[in-house]
């Protein structure tokens, strides 16, 4: 990088009290961060482009927070220069905050969830599909089906009609319209959870913690809420203590999140989408706990117009 280059980009970011970035300065900054990663880079395999994701969001959370981003030249004494320092759990949290705020809001009939359990091999041994439209409608196809009254021995493999329940907060009901109304800020989306949460039974201070971080984990893998509902989850998730950064893998960047005396969930950020795809550790609709022993389940969601057959 050219002395001409580095002044360049210290122009480009902002200096510590500068907490709102305009849009062209965003982009100017995304632009030259990538363009420098590519000039001095090879072409890696799909694992380093993550980390290059990882970079690029480094120009997210400085914006965002304020913090100012370092570029390093090559020393003059032929030494190699150091990388950057690898991101903290709470700033990768924070970038996928970022970037969730800038997703387009989705469209469609009915929200698909697809979960599908793998063991520490990698092989599948179980999946779950779920289908709910904006009115609480819902469909399940369950692993293996389930049996059909009509045919002894027969099982319908088809999504099966499940009721009218809508969506699920870790136990309590709570309708499109409920997550479509949600703070968009990390501590008063804290305080709708917890509420949310009082539906369903009166919970002790550490239960109640933890059931909320169950609940904004929801938010931003298996529920459909809005962009910046799920922005202020991925913030409020990063204050949680002792978040750490468990580097890149296959589909994003791995975290560790303290879930309960001593026992660690592993989740697995998209950087792109801006969601937990993967985790060894999962709520569903009922409050069931679902951990995967030595495994983990990937989590696919999003807007589909149909029903399969």
């Amino acid at each position: 990088m050219s002395p001409n280059d580095r002044e360049e980009l210290a122009r480009l970011v902002p200096a510590p009290v500068e907490r709102d970035l305009p849009g062209d300065r965003h982009h100017q900054l995304e632009e030259f961060l990538m363009s420098e990663i590519r000039r001095t880079r090879p072409a890696q395999a799909r694992r380093s482009v993550l980390v290059t994701s990882a970079v690029t969001a480094v120009a997210a959370v400085a914006a965002a927070v304020g913090v100012g981003v370092a570029v390093a030249g090559q020393p003059r004494d032929g030494r190699v220069a150091p990388g950057p320092a690898p991101l903290s759990g709470q700033q990768l949290l924070l970038a996928a905050a970022d970037a969730a705020q800038r997703q387009p809001e989705g469209t469609g009939t009915y929200w698909h969830v697809t979960i599908v359990a793998k063991d520490g091999t990698g092989s599948a041994t179980d999946r779950w599909e779920t289908w709910a439209d904006r009115d609480g409608a819902n469909w399940v196809r369950f692993p293996g089906g389930i049996p059909d009254p009509s045919v002894s021995g027969k099982r319908i493999h088809t999504p099966v009609r499940w009721g009218d329940r809508g969506f699920s907060l870790c136990g309590p009901d709570i309708t499109f319209a409920e997550l479509q109304g949600l703070p968009t800020t990390p501590d008063a989306l804290t305080a709708a959870v917890s509420a949310i949460l009082d539906r369903a039974e009166t919970l002790a201070a550490p239960e109640r913690r933890r059931r909320v971080l169950y609940g904004l984990i929801a938010l931003v893998s298996q529920l459909p809420a809005p962009p910046k509902v799920r922005a202020a989850a991925f913030q409020a998730i990063a204050a949680y203590p002792d978040v750490v950064n468990a580097g890149p893998v296959d589909g994003g960047q791995a975290l560790r999140i303290p879930i309960h005396e001593g026992a660690q969930a592993r989740v697995v950020i998209d950087p792109v989408a801006a969601r937990i795809r993967e985790t060894d550790f999962l709520v569903l609709g009922d409050f069931t706990l679902y951990a995967t022993d030595g495994g983990s389940s990937t989590v696919t969601a999003g807007w589909t117009d149909s029903l399969p057959a």
